[in-house]
C-alpha cells in the first residue's frame, strides 16, 4: 500500500509499504528525479507482456497520455517529479485498482487504501447514503466510499498533485 500526503509549507511525501502493495502486482522503478510505482498487473497489447514501471515511466515522461495507448489491464501508476514536487495519479480506464483521495483540515491524502487515509485523519464522517447502497447492491457506486470526506478516483483519470495540496483531475 502507498500513501501520499501533502501539507501547506511542505512538499508531498510518498510512503510506501511494499509487503502491503504485493498483494495487488508492485513495481517501482527510480531515476535520478522520478520514482514511479505500478499498482496491478498493466500489460502491452500485440503477443502480450508484462509492462514494467520502468518501462511505464518512460513512455509516460516522452508522451504522456498517448505514451499509455495499447497498455492494459487493472493497473495505476503513481509518478513522483522530484524536480517539480509534483506527483501524477494515472488510474486505467476500468478502475481496476482502487485510488483514494481525501481533503483533510490542512492536508491532502492519497493512498490505495482507505483504512491508511482513515488511519491518518483526525476524524471522518460516514457516508450513509453511500454505506446504505453497499448493503443494497454490494459495492459503492461511482466516486463513494464509507467516509463523507473520501472520495475513489475515477477510471481512466490523470491527477497531478502540486506542491501546495492542489489536485487538478
Amino acid at each position: 500500500m502507498f500513501c501520499l500526503e501533502t501539507r501547506p509549507g511542505r512538499d508531498p511525501a510518498m510512503s510506501i509499504d511494499a509487503g502491503a502493495v504485493s498483494l495487488v502486482g508492485f513495481d517501482c522503478h527510480r531515476s535520478t528525479d522520478r520514482t514511479t510505482l505500478v499498482l496491478g498487473h498493466p500489460y502491452a497489447e500485440g503477443p502480450p507482456r508484462w509492462v514494467t514501471a520502468r518501462e511505464l515511466a518512460g513512455r509516460w515522461r516522452e508522451s504522456r497520455h498517448s505514451g499509455l495507448d495499447g497498455i492494459h489491464g487493472r493497473f495505476a501508476l503513481v509518478q513522483e517529479d522530484s524536480s517539480s514536487g509534483t506527483f501524477t495519479v494515472v488510474t486505467d480506464r476500468f478502475g481496476g485498482i482502487n485510488i483514494f483521495r481525501a481533503s483533510i483540515v490542512d492536508r491532502l491524502l492519497v493512498s490505495d487504501s482507505v483504512e491508511e487515509i482513515a488511519a491518518r485523519a483526525p476524524c471522518l464522517h460516514l457516508d450513509v447514503g453511500a454505506l446504505l447502497e453497499f448493503l443494497e447492491i454490494g459495492h459503492f457506486l461511482a466516486d463513494g466510499t464509507h467516509f463523507e470526506e473520501v472520495r475513489r478516483l475515477k477510471p481512466a483519470t490523470v491527477s497531478t498533485i502540486t506542491p501546495g495540496a492542489r489536485i487538478a483531475t
